[in-house]
């Protein structure tokens, strides 16, 4: 039984090898190529290589050709292979109905239905020549190889072309970036040209307006002199005199030791001295003074005090409200609080009759605050100027005598010469330190002979020539502590300057400058003393011809108006 079995399985693996073997057999059989239009097929692919080689050669530009000849050659590929298939079943009838014998038993097996999925197609069967193989590989399933190498080909042109392209539009924009960076520059240099033009006009018309407002100022004061009618004081050249030179110079070195004696060199030494400019912060405050003050006056009456002067104050109020007050018309007073306590101030305001004001200490140098220094007074004075035809500055001490006509006769003369302050017989270079005459590049033995201005009565008018060559230079002496303010405010060794003074104009003893300061005085003299010099008696008054001078006298007038 085992055995019979064992044999029919070897019986069945031999038949199937058999039938393996015919089926072999029958494809060596057949011919390769049996059909002429096989070749044709071949040979139209081989066109189609070399066509497609010359579309590589021609480039780009032949693409619409190449595609309508690759669609030509599928056609005739396609037909070929219709024709082909068909010729081959036809081949496989005739094969099967007249085989005979071996061959044609097995080669009817072999044409049988049930082997047809084993036989391959004809397609299968192509030629393997070069040529073949070249138009096959063109070919993919959806027949788009070709286009796709052609698409490519183009594609690639067109990617050299668009680099090209791409230089070439980066090369313009790199050149219109060095145009417009050119042209910047150009514009650049034009500006800045245009600017140091624009300045050098702006330094002209600025120097074209400083020589006006100088001739102005200088046409001025000419006339001013050509009033003088009192007698000049000769001076003579005190410098050049060892006796009268004395220690004037520091340690040996002497500065502009002779008045200028023609009119222009005397302002000029005053208005085109930068330190004696005030800057632009520093008039912006001096606005800000006057700001507090509308109404435009024909009189301002100015005056300032601290808690220490608050009862000389209420002496000098009851006297002006008895003696000036009645005189004057379109007036006001000023009252700056310099150091008032609170309780002060208000009765102030409460019976002044005047306007109260606080000095800005916070906006201008430290040494103001030292009020014996007296560097706020020609800045309150500078401040208010414009808004008064006249103003009179009055220390606490001053009295009116009552006299109207005198009070009249006081601002008309004000009017007239453009300043009038008290004067003294003492001599400033005794009573001012050398500091102050270096400051404005003078030697003190210059000025000696000269009388020192009393600032407890002082007369402005309101004109271009007080306000810039007079109290600017003045107001700017202030804010420099070295000009107005030496020695922290120290005065020591003015009774000993009176000694000196009475020796050398008696019994032409020796001479020693700078014994004491006396401060705002000593700097407004030395103004007036450069300007005006052996005619400075001009501009000064002999204060008694209107009133008196009461130093400590103190009076409760608040009381007694509280009492009324």
């Amino acid at each position: 039984m085992w055995s019979v079995m064992r044999n029919s399985r070897r019986l069945l693996v031999l038949v199937v090898l058999l039938l393996f073997l015919l089926t072999a057999l029958m494809f060596l059989h057949r011919p390769l190529n049996p059909h002429p239009a096989q070749s044709s097929r071949t040979h139209l692919s081989s066109i189609g290589d070399t066509k497609q080689g010359g579309d590589s050669v021609n480039g780009p530009d032949d693409k619409t050709h190449k595609n309508k000849q690759k669609g030509s050659n599928r056609k005739n590929n396609m037909g070929e292979e219709l024709a082909e298939d068909s010729g081959y079943v036809e081949e496989e009838e005739r094969d099967e109905g007249s085989s005979s014998g071996f061959f044609g038993f097995f080669g009817s097996v072999a044409n049988s239905d049930w082997l047809k999925p084993f036989r391959p197609s004809a397609s299968a069967l192509r030629d393997p020549s070069p040529a073949a193989w070249d138009a096959e590989f063109d070919e993919d399933e959806d027949g788009n190889v070709d286009e796709e190498i052609d698409t490519d080909r183009g594609n690639n042109g067109d990617g050299e072309e668009e680099e090209e392209e791409e230089e070439e539009e980066e090369e313009e924009e790199e050149e219109e970036e060095e145009e417009e960076e050119e042209e910047e520059e150009e514009r650049e240099k034009t500006k800045e040209k245009e600017e140091e033009e624009d300045k050098k006009e702006v330094i002209k018309n600025q120097q074209e307006k400083q020589d006006e407002n100088f001739n102005v100022l200088l046409k001025i004061f000419k006339d001013k002199l050509s009033k003088v009618t009192e007698k000049t004081k000769d001076l003579g050249d005190t410098c050049h005199n060892k006796f009268t030179r004395a220690n004037s110079c520091e340690d040996g070195k002497c500065q502009q030791t002779k008045l200028p004696a023609e009119p222009e060199e005397r302002v000029r030494q005053l208005i085109q001295n930068p330190d004696l400019k005030l800057s632009t912060s520093q008039h912006a405050v001096l606005r800000e003074m006057a700001s507090k003050v509308r109404r435009p006056y024909d009189v301002i009456l100015l005056t300032a005090a601290s808690s220490n002067h608050f009862l000389e104050s209420q002496a000098l109020l009851q006297n002006l409200h008895k003696n000036v007050f009645p005189v004057l018309k379109n007036f006001t007073l000023l009252f700056y609080d310099i150091g008032l306590t609170p309780e002060e101030r208000g009765e102030m305001e409460t019976h002044c009759q005047c306007q109260v004001l606080s000095f800005p200490f916070g906006n201008l140098p430290a040494h103001l605050a030292n009020l014996k220094c007296y560097a706020w007074k020609p800045l309150m004075i500078k401040a208010h100027l414009r808004q008064a035809n006249v103003l009179l500055w009055l220390d606490a001490s001053i009295r009116f005598n009552g006299d109207p006509g005198q009070l009249r006769q006081l601002v008309q003369r004000v009017q007239d010469r453009g300043v009038q302050i008290g004067s003294s017989n003492s001599d400033t270079t005794f009573r001012s330190f050398r500091s102050l005459y270096h400051f404005f590049g003078d030697e003190p033995c210059m000025y000696l002979g000269m009388g020192q201005a009393k600032a407890t009565v002082g007369g402005y008018h309101n004109e271009p020539f007080v306000e810039r060559v007079v109290l600017e230079p003045w107001a700017a002496c202030g804010l420099h502590q070295d000009c107005m303010c030496p020695d922290n405010g120290l005065s020591a060794g003015c009774a000993e300057s009176k000694k000196v003074d009475e020796e050398y104009h008696h019994n032409n003893g020796p001479i020693v400058y700078g014994l004491c300061h006396r401060f705002d005085q000593s700097a407004i003299s030395l103004i007036l003393h450069k300007l005006y010099q052996g005619s400075y008696s001009w501009v000064m008054t002999n204060v008694h011809d209107y009133g008196d001078i009461l130093r400590d006298h103190k009076v409760e007038y608040f009381k007694a108006l509280k009492k009324k």
